[in-house]
């Protein structure tokens, strides 16, 4: 926060791996970040449960969800994960207040 502060930022960006994997550190910075009125920003795969999401959303101003398919078959023979979770968390994080942006790269055939 020192370094930020100095640097005069007015966000912090979490991002190059995946926030979630290191949550504790995540939220505590970003506690920190707002009281000293800095903006919180997540660069997210989406999957997070809905009680960790609900906790960040008290001190995240905005996140960027990597929509990687569209399709459910695709996440699950991929990613092995499911595409549902992540919509609900998009939705969730809108209905809590974050300013939600979505990058999907398209690669042509």
């Amino acid at each position: 926060m020192a370094a930020a502060r100095k640097s005069h930022c007015r966000s912090i960006a979490y991002t190059y791996i995946e926030p979630t994997v290191f949550y504790e550190l995540a939220y505590d910075t970003a506690q920190l970040a707002r009281a000293a009125g800095i903006k919180n920003i997540f660069v997210t795969n989406g999957f997070i449960g809905e009680a960790a999401l609900r906790e960040l959303a008290t001190v995240l101003d905005a996140v960027n969800v990597d929509l990687k398919f569209f399709k459910d078959e695709n996440y699950r023979h991929i990613s092995r994960a499911r595409l549902q979770p992540i919509l609900d968390a998009i939705r969730l994080y809108r209905e809590l207040g974050v300013w939600v942006e979505v990058t999907t790269l398209v690669i042509r055939d």
